[in-house]
């Protein structure tokens, strides 16, 4: 299709803008209101040759040109098999140019069966129906029978977020405009604009020119935002995630990243993968803010507060779900705007606007994606993003090896690069947003938004640690700081202990640990954040250090609600019993709801009493896991065998040992009576109970 030189169109938007403007926000009655509505009208069938030709991507006017459909079918088929996503043929045409129901799914008993949730808010959310299917548009625009730009739609800020679907018909458009006409961007260099241009190519572009080139000569008729000036926009899109990111981040990358975590948020089975944003698909809304805001009014939803910005609106509605676009550079952290979003992930709640750290509810869920081309494996084929999400993804299901598997590939030195953030010393273009943003991040009043910063206010480091401790609690960064010599791994430590918005922890130490010594692993163990609420450990062949600092670390955190154990043995003849002992301690002590020990030393018929106290003493039990050896007997190697210390050689993990008494083969530390697992299932508060292979 032949594409008009931006001469053509961007000189005639500047002589025709101002009348337009003036009249789509006029309100006048009577003849010269007609008049002007005529005019209007010829301006708009104008400028239409003009629309269909630069964005016929975006709003797919030409209904019978089967070469351009073929064309998109054939981009999107080559971009979505670039991010290894499976949809039949003619769902992978982007038919722009209707209203398009935002949405995303929901699992039922598998992963191939679900069905879809439309979002919106005229959409009854018990009959999934629009209950309201007129839309509000300008009678003049509605007359003039116009795909584009006939349908505006006035929607809260907070309500505009972009599909991905609508995304791609953006990035459509770049890769066939942008070198046919030669797009460029100005040079900028010591904060100010150059007389210098660069060419740009597709990969090279970014949301700076994206707004100059395709936003705002879009909207310019309309006079709204990019996603109220869609056609496929049916009506409010309440996003799912919210976007950070910086404008000088590749467009490409961008993509690469969000294209990334739609395959890893895909996964909708239960409440917790509803919860953490799963579902996720072409037509699911997210947040960015060049497209929901206004190009034109910008200041209109970016009030002094910061707490009142349609980005703070937005986030709230997106339930805190935050994904950070990581640059390779880093400077996503280094942007003011970034770090308010930042702020309001990790310690704003959907009920308040802002709380002081401190008395913070955090209800966030924060993921951070870096454009990186990597092969996680054969099977899977290349990837060209990777992210870091504390808890995993809806994808991982839980699954701690899942998770390192695929974080393993996060770059550690941009890691290490992301531990240098200086909340106080980010940069902004608008001088006083910084100090807006830095004052309300210090907990002063709306009234002292205006005044001087206070320097070293103890919340940027509250702020800056957060940030730290969030990459800290991933495996990539503790294996690549582990890698990196002693002084990395002891400050990769203090990050981790000092993140209090760490909530989840599973250590799969089967795979990927090999460089990790048992006394690194003790002070691993020993700078956990007391803000764990559920920890796992897998396969810790580290032996009794490791599980003396475990016990010591449950003593000092009251937020552990859930501890899981598995194939984790303190080895020797009596030392599982006797950690044992401290472990049924700590749990009598503890506030713990879910426990699960399985094929460990650490309960049997020989610490049995300590066992039924630490039961009947913890009230909050609500969920009771112990699966022991037994039936694991016929599978010891007895050639393995040591008679000094009474142990064999673990079945499922051959770095560790287990007490074994071979006259009478069996597992004392790993076993019980029927009579004693009965005691426990009466003691203890537990309503959801499984003890088995335990006699």
């Amino acid at each position: 299709m032949s594409c008009l030189p931006d001469t053509c169109c961007f000189n005639w938007y500047s002589t025709q803008e101002k009348e337009q403007q003036d009249y789509y926000k006029k309100k006048t009655k009577g003849n010269d209101a007609k008049n002007t509505s005529s005019k209007y009208e010829d301006d708009i069938s104008q400028m239409k040759p003009v629309l269909c030709t630069l964005f016929d991507e975006i709003i797919d006017d030409d209904q019978n040109n089967t070469t351009f459909d073929e064309f998109l079918n054939e981009f999107n088929l080559k971009l979505l098999s670039r991010w290894g996503i499976k949809v039949q043929t003619e769902q992978s045409i982007c038919k722009m140019d209707k209203p398009l129901d935002s949405s995303y799914k929901k699992h039922t008993k598998s992963i191939n069966d679900f069905y879809i949730i439309r979002l919106g808010k005229d959409i009854d959310p018990c009959t999934q129906t629009r209950t309201n299917n007129t839309l509000n548009y300008p009678a003049h625009i509605i007359n003039t029978s116009i795909p584009y730009p006939t349908q505006y739609r006035p929607i809260s800020v907070e309500e505009r977020g972009i599909t991905i679907r609508q995304l791609l018909s953006v990035m459509q458009n770049v890769n066939r405009r942008c070198i046919k006409e030669k797009w460029k961007r100005q040079v900028y260099k010591d904060g100010k604009l150059t007389d210098e241009y660069i060419q740009l190519i597709p990969k090279t572009v970014n949301m700076h020119d994206i707004n100059q080139y395709i936003i705002k000569p879009f909207t310019r008729l309309t006079g709204k935002s990019f996603v109220e000036s869609l056609p496929s926009t049916a009506g409010s899109q309440p996003p799912r995630w919210f976007i950070s990111h910086t404008w000088s981040e590749s467009f490409s990358h961008t993509m690469d990243c969000l294209m990334t975590h739609v395959k890893d948020f895909e996964c909708n089975l239960n409440n917790s993968h509803e919860a953490r944003g799963g579902g996720m698909i072409l037509d699911t809304p997210v947040w960015i803010c060049a497209y929901a805001n206004n190009q034109h009014e910008l200041y209109a939803d970016i009030p002094d507060d910061p707490s009142q910005t349609g980005f703070v609106k937005a986030m709230n509605r997106a339930g805190f779900r935050t994904i950070s676009i990581l640059d390779e550079k880093g400077d996503v952290f280094s942007r003011i705007w970034c770090v308010l979003e930042l702020f309001f992930t990790l310690f704003s709640n959907a009920n308040s606007a802002h709380t002081p750290p401190g008395n913070m509810d955090t209800k966030a869920l924060w993921a951070i994606y870096t454009p990186f081309d990597h092969i996680t494996s054969v099977f899977e084929g290349p990837k060209h993003a990777v992210g870091i999400v504390n808890g995993g993804t809806t994808n991982d299901r839980g699954d701690a090896f899942i998770t390192a598997r695929r974080e393993k590939k996060f770059p550690v030195d941009r890691i290490l690069n992301s531990l240098k953030i200086d909340v106080e010393n980010a940069k902004a273009s608008v001088g006083a947003d910084k100090k807006h943003i830095l004052n309300h991040i210090a907990g002063r009043s709306q009234e002292e938004l205006d005044e001087t910063t206070i320097k070293n206010d103890p919340n940027y480091k509250v702020l800056n640690d957060e940030v730290k401790g969030a990459f800290a609690a991933s495996s990539p960064a503790l294996l690549g700081a582990l890698l990196k010599g002693h002084d990395q791994w002891r400050m990769m430590l203090m990050a981790l202990k000092n993140g209090s918005n760490v909530k989840k922890l599973r250590f799969d130490f089967r795979h990927f640990w090999d460089d990790l010594k048992a006394e690194s692993a003790v002070e691993m163990i020993q700078n956990l954040p007391s803000s764990i609420e559920e920890l796992g450990i897998f396969s810790a062949p580290y032996g009794a250090a490791f599980m003396d600092a475990l016990i010591l670390w449950i003593g000092t955190t009251s937020n552990l609600k859930n501890l899981r154990i598995f194939i984790s043995c303190a080895g020797g003849s009596n030392t599982g019993r006797d950690f044992g002992i401290k472990f049924a301690e700590a749990l009598g002590k503890s506030k713990i709801e879910e426990f699960q020990l399985d094929r460990t030393d650490l309960i049997g018929s020989r610490n049995f009493e300590y066992w039924l106290k630490a039961f009947e003493k913890n009230q909050r039990l609500k969920k009771l896991r112990l699966s022991g050896m037994l039936l694991n007997i016929a599978f010891v190697n007895e050639s393995t065998f040591d008679e000094k210390s009474s142990t064999v050689q673990h079945h499922f993990d051959d770095r560790q040992r287990i007490h074994y008494k071979q006259g009478d083969k069996c597992f004392p530390d790993s076993s019980m009576t029927k009579e004693q697992v009965q005691q426990i299932k009466e003691i203890t508060s537990a309503t959801d109970i499984t003890i088995d292979n335990m006699y």
